[in-house]
């Protein structure tokens, strides 16, 4: 897996009781993570 490829992130989902799989490009992650919390934020 190259180092910038996308990944899933499971981001365990206490009101539905599962891991929810979130597409994450690492540049974003590194450069910010606010990001990250957007697309959690969006699923709650």
């Amino acid at each position: 897996m190259a180092p910038d490829s996308p990944f899933i992130l499971f981001w365990h989902c206490h009101l539905c009781q599962q891991a929810l799989p979130i597409a994450v490009n690492p540049g974003e992650y590194r450069k910010n993570k606010t990001v990250l919390k957007n697309k959690i934020n969006k699923i709650k």
